[in-house]
């Protein structure tokens, strides 16, 4: 009598059951990376907010009558706060932000 395992419990072969685990060991390894890259940039994201909101309040205490001069230095800050996506209210490592990164470092990183 042929031993009965979980594989023909739910009628898979042992090749396609050992795929299925693969997959699911590979998403859950995903999905740790993904949180685990989101707690690392989150608080240096918020910091950067912060820091740019700062720049802007006391440069309108400042300067409540702006010459262009300092309307380009503001723009310039604001310039470098776009770049770093900073003005958007999504958050850049949001968790399908971190999981999309996850998933491109571990499909493109390979054997050199």
């Amino acid at each position: 009598m042929a031993k009965k395992g979980c594989c023909s419990t739910i009628h898979l072969k042992e090749d396609n059951a050992r795929f299925l685990l693969l997959a699911v060991v590979i998403t859950i390894y995903m999905l740790c990376g993904a949180f685990l890259f989101q707690a690392l940039e989150e608080a240096t994201e918020n910091e950067l907010k912060q820091q740019y909101k700062i720049s802007v309040d006391e440069f309108r205490v400042l300067y409540p009558f702006v010459k262009e001069a300092d309307l380009q230095m503001l723009l310039f800050v604001h310039g470098n706060a776009t770049l770093k996506n900073l003005i958007n209210n999504k958050p850049r490592w949001d968790f399908g932000g971190a999981f999309y990164f996850v998933l491109t470092i571990v499909t493109t990183i390979g054997k050199v």
